[in-house]
This record gives structure tokens, C-alpha cells and sequence, in this order.
């Protein structure tokens, strides 16, 4: 079920990115390619830290499951 719902928010957030894309290209129409370019650069870096961020907190979110599961498992041992 949360493999489920882990690829419906990774869909969900490709979706609005691409969205968010389209309106920065149809923006862009009759503007300079530097300017372009700027654009594009900027909204890379901000995707790149973005992901980085989503990356930390789901390697957090697996650490916190494995280290409650080795708790389990000691308690169960008692």
C-alpha cells in the first residue's frame, strides 16, 4: 500500500513539474536565448536541490523504519 502511494506522489510531483515547465517555456516565447538559458539553469539547480532534499528525507524515513524494527526485535528478545 505505501509502494502505492510512494509512486502516486513521485507521478504527482513529475506532473506538476512538468506543468510548472510548460508555463516557464510559453513564458519564455520572445525573450533572448541568455535570458533562456538563465531561466533554464535556475529552474535545473532549484529541481537538483529540490530532489536532493526528497532523497534526505527518504533515506531518514528508511533509517527511522529499520531502527524501529531492530528495537522491535531486541524487545521481542527480552
Amino acid at each position: 500500500m505505501s509502494d502505492l502511494l510512494l509512486i502516486g506522489l513521485v507521478i504527482l510531483a513529475g506532473v506538476i513539474i512538468m506543468s510548472l515547465l510548460s508555463n516557464k517555456i510559453a513564458q519564455m516565447e520572445g525573450k533572448p536565448q541568455a535570458e533562456i538559458k538563465r531561466v533554464e539553469e535556475e529552474t535545473r539547480k532549484g529541481m537538483v536541490k529540490s530532489l536532493k532534499r526528497f532523497a534526505i528525507w527518504v533515506v531518514i524515513i528508511i533509517v527511522l523504519g529499520i531502527l524501529s524494527m531492530v528495537a522491535l526485535f531486541l524487545y521481542a528478545l527480552r
